[in-house]
């Protein structure tokens, strides 16, 4: 059986609760965050995981900023990530 996710990196515009309510109508499984700068991301992080798993979505995962060849701020992702 296949399981469906929305990417939210187009929805930018939108706030987060408003995120969770189109795919919660849309009857979608799950959400791949896309993750703001490092700066503003770990409260919103906060509030994607409360509100996905409120509306009994699944998070399929989260889209970090930076490019992956600038080491230093993948890692300072992936440690921000791995406290969640």
């Amino acid at each position: 059986m296949f399981k469906y996710a929305v990417n939210t990196n187009g929805l930018k515009k939108y706030k987060t609760g408003e995120i969770v309510e189109m795919i919660h109508k849309l009857k979608v499984d799950g959400v791949e965050w896309g993750l703001p700068k490092y700066e503003e991301a770990a409260p919103r992080i906060k509030e994607m995981v409360a509100m996905t798993v409120d509306a009994g979505l699944e998070i399929v995962g989260f889209i970090n900023g930076p490019k992956l060849w600038k080491q230093d701020d993948m890692r300072r992702y992936a440690d921000m990530l791995s406290s969640v």
